[in-house]
């Protein structure tokens, strides 16, 4: 509602960075995290992000504003080309990603666009039939 409310004037880390959104980033992090480490790989701990923002010096007019609707990139192509194929690799290697899935779920209705077919899939990326170590191979070695 704050973005349609809006249209994108609020400052988004300032305004629109509550404790509770801070719940969901850091959510979307740990399983961003946990797919990391399904491929046997280190991530980086993060502190958690409302603690980050809500003792930032804001300047007096700064230049980040919301985005103006819900088509915008952060949910247009966030959506579909980091969430979407984040989820698929944790279906991959057993991962769940309950936070993710729901809010592909949540995006997609909100803006009347399937973005888990819209978005980078296994298949789409060449994918579908690769094991979590070939594709660690490629991603390494351009090969596997």
């Amino acid at each position: 509602g704050w973005i349609e409310h809006t249209r994108g004037q609020f400052m988004i880390y300032r305004d629109a960075a509550t404790p509770a959104v801070g719940e969901v980033v850091d959510a979307i992090r740990d399983e961003r995290d946990a797919v990391t480490e399904g491929f046997d790989l280190l991530s980086i701990p993060d502190p958690p992000f409302y603690e980050r923002i809500k003792n930032a010096q804001w300047p007096k007019d700064p230049c980040e504003t919301g985005p103006p609707d819900l088509q915008h990139r952060y949910i247009s192509e966030d959506i579909p080309y980091g969430l979407v194929p984040l989820t698929y690799l944790g279906d991959l290697l057993n991962v769940p990603t309950p936070v993710c899935d729901a809010i592909i779920e949540l995006s997609s209705k909100v803006n009347r666009v399937n973005y888990w077919e819209e978005g980078l899939t296994l298949e789409s990326l060449g994918l579908k039939l690769q094991t979590p170590g070939e594709i660690l191979s490629l991603v390494n070695s351009g090969s596997t």
